[in-house]
């Protein structure tokens, strides 16, 4: 039995995430402001500038007792990773620009870096029974949603709007650390509260 299968502890939704700093927040939110801006009325609903960060792994519900032997696996696998260096760059959406369901910003920089921490903390969830997505990662940040039930006209007129907006290399800024969030999904949306902090030392 996994962990996160055993006892009847409150279970949380956990995932991990590099943070950003609150100038980032600030520059996402006037991206966000000049897409909705070009969109169709309510097509769109956008990520709280401050709920936006760049996940690594996204677990799912765990029991809340699980959250030190988990931190303790990831600062171990991580020892080796020293901080790093990203940016901010490029506007795109999943699946595709004719049917989006994701608006997202992209990320340069160290990303070879960002990799080995990504595979790191991946590896050390496995051994508490964690099943990886079987799609290879690919770094992004989400900004905003596209709603559901919209004409195929709208869906294609959204994704020729993030297509057409270009959005110049910003936010450059050191990863120092990561943190393991708990997901309360609400109606008014969802709030992340940091249950762990794993500062990367390496270097």
């Amino acid at each position: 039995m996994t962990e996160h299968t055993s006892g009847h502890a409150p279970y949380w939704r956990l995932f991990w995430a590099i943070p950003l700093p609150g100038e980032l927040h600030e520059a996402i939110a006037a991206i966000q402001m000049e897409l909705a801006r070009k969109m169709p009325l309510d097509a769109v609903r956008w990520i709280p500038p401050v709920n936006v960060h760049l996940t690594l792994t996204f677990l799912g519900n765990w029991p809340q007792g699980s959250v030190p032997r988990l931190a303790a696996s990831v600062e171990e696998a991580t020892r080796k990773v020293r901080p790093f260096h990203l940016r901010l760059s490029n506007l795109g959406v999943f699946p595709h620009v004719r049917h989006p369901r994701v608006i997202w910003l992209g990320v340069e920089g160290e990303l070879n870096t960002l990799r080995k921490l990504q595979e790191a903390v991946a590896q050390a969830m496995v051994q508490h029974g964690w099943q990886p997505d079987s799609r290879p990662y690919t770094p992004h940040l989400t900004i905003g949603r596209v709603r559901k039930g919209l004409s195929r006209t709208t869906l294609s007129e959204i994704g020729r709007i993030v297509e057409r907006t270009k959005v110049a290399s910003f936010g450059g800024h050191q990863v120092r650390e990561i943190i393991l969030f708990k997901s309360d999904l609400r109606p008014s949306g969802a709030v992340y509260t940091p249950v762990s902090r794993i500062k990367l030392t390496a270097g």
